[in-house]
């Protein structure tokens, strides 16, 4: 354990891959935030919009509970 070989054979190598956590939004999503502010504006209230996919918390790949 820990010797330079284990630590070969056992390296994860996701780790050695620098991920963006920021990375710069498509012209799209940057439109369509545009339009919904604008549409907030005109209208005078906060609209309530799913700006993400996600699942049912209740149901899962072996199922609907």
């Amino acid at each position: 354990m820990g010797t330079p070989e284990s630590k070969a054979k056992y390296h994860n190598k996701a780790k050695d891959t620098l991920y963006d956590y920021n990375p710069k939004l498509d012209k799209d999503v940057i439109t369509t935030q545009k339009n919904l502010q604008d549409t907030e504006e005109v209208l005078g209230e906060k609209l309530d919009v799913q700006l993400e996919t996600s699942s049912d918390p209740i149901c899962s790949s072996a199922g609907c509970f």
